[in-house]
């Protein structure tokens, strides 16, 4: 068990898990996390942000998605996002060779 301050940050209270717990959990300066109380203890579990379709889409252009297209009818891969094991260079957007 590891025991840790609270820290006044600003208006705050802050508490600073240790570096080997936030490995563990995948967790870094940033990552969301959900606050609850469980029988009188403060619990914070990993959350992973929830994307809808807007925001996936976000960005998204004509050029990509014609680009999209014909890539999954010639080779099936998607260089622009990066879904293969291609060595190309970033923003190159040819089809790939390797399949």
């Amino acid at each position: 068990m590891h025991t840790s301050p609270l820290r006044a940050v600003g208006g705050s209270i802050s508490v600073t898990p240790p570096r080997q717990m936030l490995r563990i959990l995948g967790l870094a300066a940033g990552a969301l996390v959900a606050v609850t109380l469980e029988d009188r203890r403060l619990v914070l579990s990993p959350t992973r942000p929830r994307y809808t379709l807007p925001d996936q889409l976000a960005g998204r252009t004509s050029a990509y998605w014609a680009y999209a297209s014909a890539s999954r009818t010639t080779s099936g891969c998607l260089r622009a996002m990066r879904m293969s094991a291609c060595a190309a260079p970033e923003g190159d957007l040819r089809p790939c060779s390797h399949s």
